[in-house]
């Protein structure tokens, strides 16, 4: 009897034990899933940003220059464009997330490391070969970048972005009467110019637009000029003021 009892003990202290280390397990999971489930950032708060919630984008590029290679090719790339560099922007994104130069010359690119989410703007510029001044630029907006996924941008547009430089020879100064003084820009466009000082961007200006010019200099004046290229940019406005140089009399007596 005495035997019979203790097994019964002896089963019931198992059993009972086994009930806790059970319900042990199943608290230190629950805590421990609770635990990953929300990563903690620096200063102690919940973050919903990790790893896995981020994206890439690729986009193609199509160049609107002026140069003309072939009549089934309306626009070849600019020489002067030798590297581009794509920007992604949008809510969340401080500061906008920048891919190193990329050769232009591969016509398309890549950025990755980009947190997934809505109305992301995607900007691309055509810069020169050390990278400091945007040539061309192209934007796309509205685009959503889905976690783990490389989103296809589509095809983006590059125009022309730098505006002309016009220059006046001779630059200012003292000249004789009769002096011609030319307006030329560094590409093509149109000169807007006044010679009595006003602005010529002015709706009504007196002169313009021009695409070459020859200004002859009789009497002291002061020139005004800028130039817009054929993609719409405009110039900061000029200015190159003239005297005119006397003469001298000999008189022999």
């Amino acid at each position: 009897m005495k035997s019979e009892c203790f097994q019964m003990l002896r089963r019931f202290f198992l059993f009972t034990a086994l009930i806790i280390f059970i319900a042990g397990c199943g608290s230190g999971g629950s805590g421990n899933s609770g635990g990953s489930s929300s990563p903690v950032s620096d200063n102690g708060s919940a973050s919903s940003t990790t790893s896995i919630d981020k994206g890439a984008i690729a986009v193609k590029l199509v160049w609107k220059s002026l140069a003309k290679t072939t009549d089934k090719v309306l626009y070849a790339l600019p020489p002067d464009v030798i590297n581009v560099k794509i920007i992604v922007s949008g809510p969340g994104i401080s500061p906008p997330i920048e891919s190193p130069l990329i050769d232009v010359t591969a016509g398309t690119g890549t950025l990755s490391g980009i947190p997934a989410g809505v109305n992301r703007t995607v900007t691309v510029q055509g810069l020169n070969a050390s990278g400091t001044v945007v040539l061309y630029q192209g934007t796309k907006s509205n685009i959503t970048i889905n976690a783990g996924q490389t989103t296809d941008a589509g095809i983006i547009t590059m125009v022309d972005v730098l505006p002309p430089v016009t220059t006046a020879t001779p630059s200012s100064g003292g000249v004789n009467a009769g002096q011609v003084v030319t307006l030329t820009a560094n590409e093509a466009a149109t000169i807007f110019y006044t010679t009595n000082g006003s602005d010529p961007s002015t709706p009504g200006s007196p002169s313009g637009p021009h695409t070459g010019v020859d200004i002859t200099i009789s009497a002291p004046t002061t020139l005004q000029f800028f130039a817009v290229d054929t993609a719409g940019n405009k110039e900061t406005v000029k200015s190159a003021t003239y005297t005119i140089n006397l003469g001298s009399l000999t008189v022999t007596f």
